[in-house]
């Protein structure tokens, strides 16, 4: 084991998933599913009560609780957003060469 070359990645997603559109895809779905947690965590509110303001069952929302990233499809974490009355606006950077 001492001989293996130790790899560094830019950011933990690079190493989780080799193709750059699914790191892509895991890097929004993070920072989607961190804000809508966050502004959940804000309202000091039950569980059954966001569930309710959220549209959705407390099942499913367990998902974003527990950090289950890939569980959830960007669209559905956009309307979680929408419905916390966040604003999900995206970037696009590069040079496309």
């Amino acid at each position: 084991m001492a001989d293996e070359a130790m790899q560094t990645y830019a950011c933990g997603w690079d190493a989780l998933e080799h193709a750059p559109e699914s790191t892509a895809a895991l890097g929004l779905r993070s920072d989607l599913m961190i804000a809508v947690v966050e502004t959940e965590e804000r309202w000091w509110i039950s569980p059954a009560q966001t569930t309710t303001r959220l549209v959705m069952t407390r099942l499913r929302f367990d998902d974003p609780l527990r950090r289950r990233v890939g569980r959830l499809e960007p669209k559905h974490l956009v309307g979680l957003a929408a419905r916390s009355e966040l604003a999900a606006r995206m970037e696009i950077t590069g040079s496309g060469t």
